[in-house]
């Protein structure tokens, strides 16, 4: 036996797993048909992480312009909304209590790009949001009292 010391390695095979002493310090397999099923396996993965990253480059290509904003942005919008109202009441019925939401001054079924306007959102209620119908002339009120008369075009 040589004068260097030999370490014990564990075959890298997930089939095999056997102890071996291997012959250079980068061996990683014990035999040689342990290092083509090695191999096969090793590019069998990145083959599939390829075709992952090829199907969902192929899904934000193939979304439509309204998908993307609903998909990718509309999300940060409103984590960035929730951030600026944290902590404030209703602008409508200014309440503090209850489940909230972000409620829109301008509606946003006609356009919606509207939705990503942080100055047409503002926390409110659920329920005034919701079955109250958003309570527009509240809303307005609201408004004036928080930002001051300088709202007359809205």
């Amino acid at each position: 036996m040589d004068q260097r010391r030999r370490t014990v390695k564990k075959c890298a095979n997930k089939n095999c797993g056997k102890e071996f002493y291997p012959s250079k310090t980068t061996q990683r397999v014990c035999s040689y048909p342990c290092a083509l099923e090695f191999a096969k396996h090793k590019n069998y993965e990145k083959e599939v992480k390829k075709a992952k990253a090829r199907k969902r480059q192929h899904k934000i290509e193939e979304m439509t312009k309204d998908k993307y904003r609903a998909v990718k942005i509309q999300p940060l919008i409103n984590k960035i909304a929730r951030l600026i109202d944290y902590g404030q009441v209703c602008i409508a019925s200014r309440v503090d209590k209850g489940k909230m939401a972000g409620g829109h001054y301008h509606a946003v079924g006609h356009n919606r790009t509207l939705s990503l306007n942080l100055h047409n959102i503002h926390i409110q209620s659920y329920h005034s949001n919701g079955p109250q119908g958003g309570q527009h002339i509240k809303y307005r009120h609201g408004l004036i009292e928080e930002m001051g008369t300088s709202t007359q075009n809205l």
